[in-house]
């Protein structure tokens, strides 16, 4: 299959060029599209069973034992069809063009005026589709290409019929729209998949079905401003998800406890989530870039030390319950100062913690959470010692342009 996959290589910047002006060219690449698609499936389908199993191994071909992880007759299936597709790649002229392909896949808008692959409001389409063809090589948006959206429930059902293994499932929210009820996403789940990409930001529901364990192939999932209460554990089944936006679930105080399976995690969005406490080895999720904030806990498994093994985070960072960290050598194994893409940090005690306050204890604490010197922002609040250590206010932090202390 790599050799298959090599000689496409060669032709899909002249198939590229071509496919706007002939029609059988763009055919060839949407077969061609549809197989790729097909090979990352079946890819997430042995990842997805080895982990499950604890079966990983070097060799690629055990992975795909007939009887332990994957029949061996789908993949002899996609490479009979990827040669068949190479063998008409003569018919249609295709040149061979060394390294000016750039295609990732994604639809480009004249492909798309026509509004093919997309569904629901015609008023919506160009507001999506800037969203889906935004070139995002981070992860963090969306980078996917066949667009489903609804406004009638009734008609919009019928095209989940229609449309071959959709990747991306992004909800337009109206206000009058029957079909934004609790019946929503068991519908969604349960019809799709093979989705990519999905969100039910700003719905009116309460609950997500355990179903939603089985969407394997998921990389994103945004349920921002949903009336979520709790997160069904099967949720931690999503081995491939790289991205889980929970911004503003309001009623939402607990993270399934499972949540150290997903080790391909990049993105954590809890922002204004009022979760009282992390769950266990959050530590084991180290690709990690972006992380709203870190609630320190009374046990080993969710200490401060597991903040040690997330070396990769990004952007602001608040770390909570400080009161809990219960000695100076503690909050230095979380490894703060090496964090250098840190820009806003903050480091809170809570307030209410005078019965169990030490001040030799939290000037011991802070002095060990010392940031990387090009810090940005720095916020400090309910922090109870005598005095401040060396660090707090040190000439080698110049880069810091704000400074909040607070009681």
């Amino acid at each position: 299959m790599k050799s298959q996959l090599l000689v496409v290589k060669v032709v899909l910047a002249d198939a590229e060029k071509r496919e706007v002006t002939d029609s059988n060219v763009k055919e060839w690449l949407d077969h061609l599209k549809d197989i790729v698609y097909e090979v990352d499936d079946l890819l997430d389908e042995v990842a997805t069973k080895a982990v499950t199993q604890k079966e990983v191994n070097n060799s690629f071909s055990h992975l795909f034992n007939r009887k332990k992880i994957v029949s061996i007759s789908k993949l002899e299936d996609i490479v009979e069809r990827l040669d068949g597709i190479l063998k008409q790649k003569e018919s249609l002229d295709l040149k061979e063009i060394q390294g000016e392909s750039n295609q990732s896949w994604k639809a480009e808008p004249t492909s798309l005026e026509d509004g093919y692959g997309m569904y629901g409001r015609d008023t919506d389409k160009e507001a999506i589709m800037k969203l889906v063809l935004e070139d995002n090589s981070d992860g963090k948006e969306v980078s996917v290409i066949p667009i489903v959206g609804f406004s009638d429930p009734v008609s919009d059902i019928k095209v989940f019929d229609t449309v071959k293994f959709p990747r991306t499932f992004l909800p337009i929210k109206f206000k009058d729209s029957p079909f934004n009820n609790e019946k929503a996403p068991l519908i969604i789940v349960s019809m799709l998949k093979y989705l990519r990409v999905l969100s039910f930001c700003g719905f009116q529901c309460q609950l997500m079905p355990d179903s939603i364990g089985q969407l394997i192939h998921l990389r994103y999932l945004n349920l921002s401003r949903t009336s979520i209460e709790t997160l069904p554990e099967s949720l931690c089944n999503l081995y491939n998800l790289q991205t889980l936006k929970l911004y503003s679930c309001v009623n939402l105080t607990k993270l399934p406890n499972a949540m150290q399976n997903l080790g391909n995690l990049r993105h954590l969005e809890i922002l204004g989530t009022p979760i009282k406490e992390m769950p266990k080895r959050m530590g084991k999720l180290n690709q990690l870039q972006e992380l709203d904030f870190y609630i320190v806990g009374k046990y080993k498994e969710n200490s401060i030390k597991e903040l040690g093994e997330l070396p990769n985070l990004h952007g602001s960072f608040s770390i909570k319950k400080l009161e809990n960290v219960t000695e100076g050598e503690e909050a230095r194994e979380a490894r703060i100062m090496d964090k250098k893409h840190i820009n806003d940090l903050s480091l809170e005690w809570s307030k209410d913690n005078y019965d169990r306050m030490d001040f030799e204890i939290e000037l011991d604490v802070l002095s060990n959470l010392r940031p990387h010197q090009d810090l940005e922002c720095l916020s400090i609040s309910g922090y109870k010692g005598t005095k401040f250590p060396e660090w707090v206010g040190n000439f080698s932090f110049q880069n810091i342009t704000d400074l909040v202390l607070a009681g």
